[in-house]
């Protein structure tokens, strides 16, 4: 099987790269409707699931592009209500610029390419005014064309609304697939991490690109750190089961005992509610 190594902007040793096979998963003979919700199609899949395999973090999704009969899984993401998935800006840069149009979700299984999922395509996107790859601010919030059944056993939602600014030592998991081949399920997987402080980042392990809008946090046991895939994957505080952030780089994907640079939500939070806000009223008057 051949492979397209992908960097997102990377600045010195600084980046999140991706090896994404040539070519995805079929989309199947009902992808030429366009309707908002569609079934995901995989070939090659041993042992064909009856029903989507349901996960503890069912806010969990798969945020793909859209190719002609292909979907390629891009980055990690979270629900944070029946309209809106977030995730990171610097996934719509992946190889190139993309589009509402060029990519949808994959929710309702912790399976990644679990046919019985469901497929929320997007409306819009709102990336944050300020975003630049390695100097912060790197969010996104997604629209869906329908809206997302929250029931808490296959779809939930995750709190984000938790304002205090996080110190360090904080446990936390991030969320992900990590690394992923061609048309080969994967069962989503919990990656220990903890917050470390600022200054730590800093003078320990000379981060020297993070932000006042980013969070340090790294892997504290187990095979790997934060891989290929796991962009835009939610950090979550495992004590209260809160949104912290979102993985936006790295030094190396996968490596352990290494931090990385999470998204900070808390700084965030005003910001998400004005947006969805304005969004759905935007959405409101298109249909009217």
């Amino acid at each position: 099987m051949s492979y397209r190594l992908y960097f997102t902007t990377c600045i010195f040793m600084y980046c999140i790269l991706r090896i994404e096979p040539k070519v995805a998963y079929d989309k199947g003979s009902n992808s030429s409707s366009k309707s908002d919700i569609a079934k995901a199609s995989v070939n090659d899949i041993d042992e064909p699931l009856e029903n989507p395999r349901i996960s503890k973090y069912p806010f969990m999704v798969s945020i793909e592009r859209n190719d002609y009969k292909k979907y390629t899984h891009l980055c990690g993401g979270a629900i944070l209500n029946e309209h809106f998935v977030i995730t990171a800006a610097h996934c719509m840069l992946k190889p190139r610029q993309l589009y509402a149009k060029d990519i949808s979700v994959l929710a309702g299984s912790s399976l990644l390419f679990d046919k019985n999922a469901t497929r929320f395509f997007v409306k819009a996107t709102k990336r944050h005014p300020q975003f630049v790859p390695f100097r912060g601010n790197d969010i996104l919030l997604l629209l869906m064309e329908r809206e997302i059944p929250i029931d808490n056993i296959q779809f939930g939602n995750i709190d984000f609304r938790d304002t205090t600014r996080k110190s360090g030592e904080i446990p936390a998991h991030l969320l992900g697939w990590g690394q992923t081949q061609l048309n080969q399920t994967k069962e989503l997987e919990e990656v220990p991490f903890k917050t470390i402080q600022d200054k730590d980042c800093f003078l320990n392990y000379r981060f020297k690109y993070l932000t006042n809008s980013e969070v340090c946090a790294m892997n504290t046991k187990g095979p790997r750190g934060a891989c290929d895939g796991d962009s835009g994957g939610p950090l979550v505080d495992e004590t209260h089961q809160k949104l912290i952030g979102l993985l936006t780089y790295g030094r190396k994907p996968c490596q352990i005992d290494k931090p990385y640079a999470f998204t900070r939500i808390s700084l965030f939070v005003k910001w998400i509610e004005q947006e969805m806000a304005n969004m759905l009223k935007l959405k409101a008057k298109a249909i009217k």
